[in-house]
C-alpha cells in the first residue's frame, strides 16, 4: 500500500510539474501583436495575434496592420493613388491606436506620402517612419512586440 502511495504522489508531482510548464509555453508563446511573416511583390502575409494567418494578394493586397490586428488597404475607398500618395484622411482614423506610424512607399518606391500627412502625425506626437515595403516590414516586427506601432504597408511597386 506505502509504494502504491508512492507511485501515486510521484505521478501527481510529475503532473503538477507538466501542467506547469505547459502553461509557462502557452503563456510565453502566445503574441502580443501581429507579425508580418511574409512579404513578396504583390503579396502579404500576416500572422494575427491568435496564431492565424491572413493572406493579402489579388485585388486587394496591400493591408494596414494595427496592434490588434491586419484589415484589407482597399485603395478605393478613400480614393487613393500612388501620386499624392498617403494622406492626411487615410491616417487619422487611426491615430488613437498607435504611437508609431510606419508608411511604406512601396517595394520600388513609387508610392508617395504627403509631407502635410507626415506633419499632422507629428503634430500629434506620433513617431512616424516613412521607407520602402521591406524595410517598413522590418521595421514593424522590430517595434511591434514592444511598442503600439501601425504599419500601411504596400506590396507593389
Amino acid at each position: 500500500m506505502i509504494s502504491f502511495a508512492k507511485y501515486l504522489v510521484r505521478n501527481l508531482i510529475v503532473f503538477f510539474i507538466l501542467c506547469q510548464s505547459a502553461f509557462f509555453l502557452q503563456a510565453t508563446n502566445s503574441r502580443t501583436a501581429p507579425e508580418i511573416k511574409h512579404l513578396d511583390w504583390g503579396k502579404i502575409e500576416v500572422r494575427e495575434i491568435d496564431g492565424n494567418i491572413t493572406t493579402y494578394k489579388g485585388r486587394i493586397k496591400d493591408c494596414i496592420i494595427t496592434p490588434s490586428g491586419s484589415l484589407p488597404w482597399d485603395w478605393k475607398k478613400t480614393n487613393m493613388h500612388h501620386k499624392p500618395g498617403i494622406r492626411v484622411e487615410d491616417v487619422k482614423p487611426f491615430l488613437n491606436q498607435a504611437d508609431i506610424f510606419v508608411l511604406s512607399c512601396g517595394m520600388d518606391l513609387v508610392l508617395q506620402v504627403m509631407d502635410e500627412t507626415k506633419i499632422f502625425l507629428e503634430q500629434h506626437g506620433k513617431e512616424v517612419h516613412v521607407l520602402q515595403s521591406e524595410q517598413a516590414m522590418i521595421k514593424f516586427n522590430e517595434l511591434a512586440p514592444t511598442k503600439r506601432v501601425i504599419v500601411f504597408l504596400h506590396s507593389t511597386c
